[in-house]
């Protein structure tokens, strides 16, 4: 018998039986590609397609589309919503240097290459600086997110947007590149929400909530306490 993972327990992939994760209530697809180095906050749903890349957390009942990718350094908050054929952590390439190709910092595009691989490279070039996507973010098809951004809790991320900076506590946002459209409550409740930091209960704590009425759900999560 496959021993479980408890629910809201981290767990590193590549140093589990990965049918552990599937035991625990984990839906991950056969076609998954998962670096051996991520960590997981047991359950995740992660769908077919989809690339984890190494050094990612992604958190408890998150889950990803088909197709979608985290790059390396990405951290994805607990209760996420992820779309198809969505990308976070894009690389980026110094635009002030003689050149933006990786030659000059990497020589493992063409490791057979003697002249490639042996020339002096004089500085470093970090690809793929912490990405940290909060909880309780919807990330709509096809949206796109540049390495080194940080998405604040129960924000939206509208479909196709390429998001280049930073993107408030629970503001909507769209567009290429992504702007900020309006935000999903006033800012007292927003202040409200973050406190409650209701992402960090498991389901079966927040059973008798009426999800449709934020108001009184802030009320029971605060006299739940």
């Amino acid at each position: 018998m496959v021993e479980k993972i408890r629910v809201g327990s981290w767990a590193v992939y590549g140093d589990e039986d990965p049918g552990r994760f599937t035991a625990s209530g984990c839906v991950i697809s056969k076609s998954a590609m998962i670096h051996s180095s991520v960590k997981i906050c047991v359950p995740v749903h992660l769908s077919p397609g989809t690339q984890i890349k190494n050094n990612v957390k992604v958190d408890k009942f998150s889950f990803l589309n088909w197709n979608s990718v985290l790059y390396p350094n990405v951290h994805v908050g607990a209760y996420c919503s992820i779309g198809r054929d969505v990308q976070i952590g894009l690389a980026g390439h110094p635009t002030d240097w003689l050149s933006t190709h990786t030659f000059q910092y990497n020589q493992n595009w063409f490791p057979d290459v003697e002249s490639y691989v042996a020339i002096e490279r004089k500085n470093k070039h970090l690809y793929h600086p912490k990405t940290q996507i909060g909880s309780d973010v919807w990330i709509g098809n096809g949206a796109m997110i540049k390495s080194g951004v940080k998405v604040g809790h129960g924000a939206v991320v509208g479909a196709g947007a390429m998001v280049t900076k930073d993107v408030e506590p629970y503001s909507i946002v769209a567009g290429v590149p992504a702007r900020h459209i309006k935000f999903r409550f006033e800012p007292e409740m927003i202040e409200d929400l973050l406190a409650t930091k209701w992402w960090l209960r498991n389901p079966s704590s927040l059973n008798g909530i009426d999800f449709s009425d934020v108001k009184s759900a802030i009320e029971w999560l605060n006299k739940a306490e």
